[in-house]
């Protein structure tokens, strides 16, 4: 898809079959204050759309300016829910795309990501309530206007998560509640012996993020989690990891990216973290892997190991001998043999 502007107007190229393009007709069909279609064409499997151009302010530029109000985050929601009922989500609802018209309407000023969902509330996981928009008034605001036209209870949003997107790889816990059942048992959190209160600890592969909340309720003085972007079905853990945070009114950063990225190591080698957690990690590393370990004991006191290589306990202890660590304690078997046959995962507490 490409955009540009001719005569004030919006002009964006499509794909002949993206679904944005019945979305966007299905929404002015059902009288929503969206940007008009004034003209289209379709040819050799490209399909040029131009909207009319809506006046008014980006939530950025109001953001910027300082104008940004609950009033227009509970409109925003009114939109949301109105679009919703259409069967209709965007999955790009981030502040450079919501318009506040001079008139105070809040709408998605650019619908070029649109499509029809079984669950249209899943961007509002994802982009209001997940911790990419930090403000809770605005969260509450936007719940508001959204209850106005469709009912959003925080408890259903999360049992449809799980149900349309958790991969059911790990038990699923808020708080210590268990919410699903995943094809391994959670033995980790009964193993660790340390004390997490003031401490500050990183949390690689963080998956749905149960160490990470774990320490945050425990005390934990600041929480970094990380989590590979890999799709499961439509969804990143990630986002699922900060929604459970935010649920849990924890405070916890939560990062999307691979753990060998440069960014992410730029980003956390000059922080001592107290504690790292690499749990069932190692396997999934494309370089080397004696190399990144021994980096990560240049960062911390304490590493939580978990091995995922296969080779039981004697390989594991190769491993971390050959990276150096002045004590190595192993904690035991972390898997559960009865509900995952395969079972190779030891956990251990190792010290630089």
């Amino acid at each position: 898809m490409t955009m540009n502007m001719v005569d004030n107007n919006k002009v964006k190229v499509y794909e002949a079959n993206d679904p944005s393009i019945v979305c966007h007709k299905l929404l002015l069909k059902s009288g929503l204050p969206v940007a008009e279609i004034v003209n289209e064409k379709s040819e050799a499997g490209r399909y040029t759309k131009t909207t009319a151009w809506v006046e008014g302010k980006t939530f950025e530029e109001l953001h910027k300016e300082k104008t940004l109000t609950i009033f227009d985050w509970c409109a925003f929601g009114e939109f949301f829910a109105q679009m919703n009922m259409t069967g209709v989500t965007s999955w790009d609802i981030v502040f450079r795309n919501i318009l506040r018209k001079p008139d105070g309407t809040v709408i998605l000023c650019d619908l070029a990501k649109l499509y029809k969902s079984d669950f249209p509330e899943e961007p509002i996981v994802r982009y209001i309530l997940n911790n990419i928009y930090y403000s809770n008034d605005w969260k509450l605001a936007f719940i508001e206007g959204y209850n106005r036209y469709r009912l959003l209870t925080l408890k259903g949003l999360l049992e449809k998560e799980i149900e349309v997107n958790y991969d059911k790889y790990q038990d699923l816990y808020l708080n210590d509640e268990l919410l699903c059942n995943g094809v391994r048992s959670n033995k980790r959190l009964s193993m660790i012996t340390d004390n997490f209160g003031g401490k500050d600890i990183l949390d690689i592969g963080c998956s749905s993020g149960m160490i990470s909340r774990y320490a945050a309720r425990s005390g934990a003085h600041a929480i970094c989690g990380v989590e590979k972007l890999v799709r499961s079905r439509t969804r990143d853990m990630v986002d699922l990891a900060a929604y459970l945070a935010y649920l849990e009114g924890l405070s916890i950063q939560f990062i999307p990216m691979d753990c060998e990225h440069d960014y992410f190591i730029s980003k956390v080698k000059d922080v001592k973290w107290d504690i790292i957690f690499f749990l069932a990690m190692v396997g999934h590393l494309k370089g080397d892997r004696v190399k990144y370990v021994k980096w990560l004991k240049s960062l911390t006191k304490i590493l939580y190991y978990e091995t995922n290589l296969g080779g039981g306990m004697v390989q594991a202890e190769i491993f971390l001998n050959e990276v150096g660590f002045s004590k190595i304690e192993c904690l035991g078997e972390s898997g559960d043999p009865d509900r995952d046959k395969d079972n190779h995962y030891v956990l251990y507490r190792c010290e630089s």
